[in-house]
């Protein structure tokens, strides 16, 4: 596929990424299942095997880490409520608003300047107490990190020099209110996919751009 892009655009939009884990009980022998929608090449997978080794080693064998990515457990959103019901043990992603909206607090546009700024935040007194927000639906989050730095724009219809350059663009956003609401008050037209089918909906014209950190680009061939 041709890439999608003409110019690369800083949007002050942030990410991170949440592994949350449903309550299981205790058994001699525990198997946690671990979605997300990154191809198995990518980082998102090489971390989650560091962790898996963690927690194999550090219980001694009796939790047993199965990793599924490229969304082998459905998409972000499924995989998500797959968690919450219990069927799938952890996830690592996005999904903010439908895992508790105080998360949303970190996609919200230019909160941002630096990724010091993040971290300070992210891994913070400030952090913890919104990572809690996930525990009434029966989550953990683990941690909480960035996503390979600042969100970019990308499209196939024009460079973006300012904002209005946006208008009327068929724009691919995650369901996340705050990017949701940003793409409309520039002016473009939001188009929901899920992640796992952007590729797709930009090569058949579905949509025109999407907008993702740069280590999604490269990684799902955007």
């Amino acid at each position: 596929m041709k890439k999608a892009i003409t110019v690369l655009c800083t949007a002050a939009l942030t990410l991170t990424v949440a592994l949350g884990l449903a309550q299981t009980t205790a058994s001699a022998k525990t198997v946690m299942k671990i979605g997300h929608s990154m191809p198995a090449d990518t980082f998102r997978q090489r971390s989650l095997l560091v962790f898996k080794d963690m927690v194999e080693k550090g219980t001694e064998g009796r939790v047993e880490v199965q990793l599924y990515p490229s969304g082998q457990l459905g998409t972000e959103m499924e995989t998500l409520e797959a968690v919450k019901l219990g069927s799938v043990e952890g996830f690592r992603s996005g999904g903010f608003e439908e895992a508790a909206p105080l998360l949303e607090i970190y996609s919200m546009p230019f909160l941002f300047s630096d990724m010091e700024g993040i971290h300070r935040i992210t891994r913070g007194p400030i952090g913890e107490e919104i990572a809690k927000s996930v525990e009434p639906a029966g989550m953990v989050i683990l941690a909480t990190g960035d996503s390979g730095l600042f969100r970019q724009i990308t499209n196939n219809v024009r460079p973006i020099l300012q904002p209005s350059d946006m208008k009327g663009l068929k724009m691919r956003t995650p369901p996340m209110s705050t990017i949701v609401k940003t793409m409309e008050a520039l002016g473009a037209n939001v188009v929901s996919i899920p992640f796992i089918g952007t590729y797709m909906g930009l090569k058949t014209g579905v949509a025109d751009g999407e907008e993702n950190p740069l280590t999604n680009f490269g990684s799902m061939k955007f």
